[in-house]
C-alpha cells in the first residue's frame, strides 16, 4: 500500500488543517475471482475527504481508463468497456478539491 504521510492540507479555515496520514492506495491488485484483492481501491479516507476528492485512472501511455469522485466509490474493477486489461502498471492521479494532487501507480495482475 501507498500511504501518504506527513502531509496536512488548509481545512478552509487558517485555524482548521485535515490529516491525511490514513490515505492508503494499493499498489496492486488480482482480478482472478478469488474474492481477495478483486479491486484497486483508496482506504482510510476521511468522509470530508472523501466527499472532495476524485481519482483518474491512466494506462502507460496516458489513455485515460477512469475516472471517478471517491465519494461515490473508492474502488476500479480493471474494466474498460466491459473488458478487464490486462497485466501491467497502472497510474492514478489522486485529486483533491482544493487542487493537492498524489500521484503513483500500481499493478494489475490477472
Amino acid at each position: 500500500m501507498f500511504k501518504i504521510s506527513n502531509f496536512l492540507i488548509d481545512g478552509n479555515s487558517p485555524l482548521t488543517t485535515l490529516n491525511l496520514t490514513s490515505i492508503r492506495l494499493s499498489k496492486h491488485f488480482t482480478t482472478n475471482g478469488d474474492g481477495v484483492n478483486e479491486y484497486w481501491n483508496v482506504k482510510g479516507l476521511f468522509n470530508k475527504v472523501k466527499n472532495d476528492s476524485d481519482v483518474t485512472i491512466f494506462n502507460r501511455y496516458s489513455k485515460l481508463l477512469s475516472q471517478f469522485k471517491v465519494g461515490a466509490t473508492t474502488s476500479w474493477d480493471g474494466l474498460l468497456n466491459n473488458k478487464l486489461l490486462t497485466n501491467d502498471d497502472y497510474w492514478f492521479v489522486f485529486t483533491l478539491n482544493n487542487g493537492h494532487k498524489f500521484t503513483g501507480h500500481f499493478y494489475l495482475i490477472k
